[in-house]
C-alpha cells in the first residue's frame, strides 16, 4: 500500500469524528451547520482518493470525488451568503454545480484516468485539460474561483457593515480559512507546475487547517451566545 492511502484514510477519520463532534456539541445554528457540511464533504473526498487507490475502479470513486469538490463552492457560497445577507436563493446558487455534476454522471466516460502515486492522487477528468479542453477547463475554472472569490467578497463585505466586533472576528476567521485552504495548494502548483493536474488531491491534503479554523470559530461563536 503506497502512502496516499494511508493518510487519505486517516485524514478522512479525523474529519468525519470532527464534524460530528461540533454538529452535536454546538447550537445548530448556521455556522454550525456549514462548518460541519464543509467538513464532512472534505472527509467524503478523502475517503474517494483512498477507495480510488486500494480498490480501483476509477470511473466511479474518481467521478464521486469530483462531485463532492464541485459542491464544495456552492456550498461555500450558499452559507456565506445566508450568514451576511439571511435570504440566499437556493437553486440560483447551486444552479452551475448541479450543471457540472449532471455532466459527469450521464457521461459513461467522463474519468479519463485516475491512478494513485505516492504522495497525491491523480483523476483526469473531461475539465481537466487546460492544453487539449481549454474551454471546459476554462468554464469549470471559472464557477470554481468566481465562487471562491464571491464567498470571500460576501464576508468582507459583512465586516464593513457589522458592528458587531464578535461577528467580524468570525467572518474574518472564515475568510482566512478560505485563503489558509486555498492559497498554499496554489503556491505549490506554481513551484511545481506538475502538481497542476493532482489539485483537488492537494487541496484537500490542507483540509486540516480549515477543521482548526473551524472548531476555534465556533467555540468563539458559543462562547458569545452564553455572555
Amino acid at each position: 500500500m503506497c502512502f496516499v492511502p494511508k493518510v487519505s484514510l486517516a485524514t478522512a477519520l479525523i474529519e468525519f469524528l470532527a464534524a460530528g463532534w461540533m454538529y452535536y456539541r454546538f447550537p445548530k445554528k448556521t455556522l454550525t451547520i456549514f462548518f460541519t457540511l464543509i467538513i464532512f464533504l472534505l472527509g467524503s473526498y478523502q475517503l474517494t482518493e483512498f477507495m480510488l487507490c486500494t480498490v480501483g475502479q476509477a470511473e466511479v470513486w474518481g467521478k464521486l470525488g469530483y462531485i463532492i469538490y464541485t459542491l464544495i463552492p456552492a456550498v461555500t457560497v450558499f452559507y456565506t451568503i445566508t450568514l451576511v445577507f439571511k435570504k440566499p436563493r437556493f437553486i440560483l446558487v447551486f444552479t452551475p454545480a448541479l450543471f457540472f455534476i449532471i455532466a459527469a454522471i450521464i457521461d459513461q466516460n467522463f474519468i479519463i484516468e485516475g491512478t494513485c502515486s505516492t504522495m497525491f492522487v491523480t483523476v483526469r477528468n473531461k475539465f481537466s485539460f487546460p492544453d487539449s479542453r481549454i474551454l471546459p477547463f476554462s468554464i469549470y475554472a471559472v464557477y470554481y474561483y468566481s465562487y471562491l472569490a464571491t464567498a470571500t467578497a460576501c464576508l468582507f463585505y459583512g465586516i464593513i457593515k457589522s458592528k458587531d466586533k464578535n461577528q467580524n472576528f468570525l467572518f474574518l476567521l472564515m475568510m482566512i480559512s478560505i485563503f489558509l485552504t486555498l492559497f498554499p495548494p496554489l503556491i505549490l502548483i506554481v513551484v511545481f507546475p506538475s502538481l497542476g493536474i493532482k489539485f483537488p488531491s492537494v487541496y484537500c491534503q490542507f483540509a486540516m487547517i480549515l477543521t482548526l479554523t473551524s472548531v476555534i470559530g465556533l467555540y468563539i461563536d458559543n462562547r458569545n451566545c452564553k455572555k
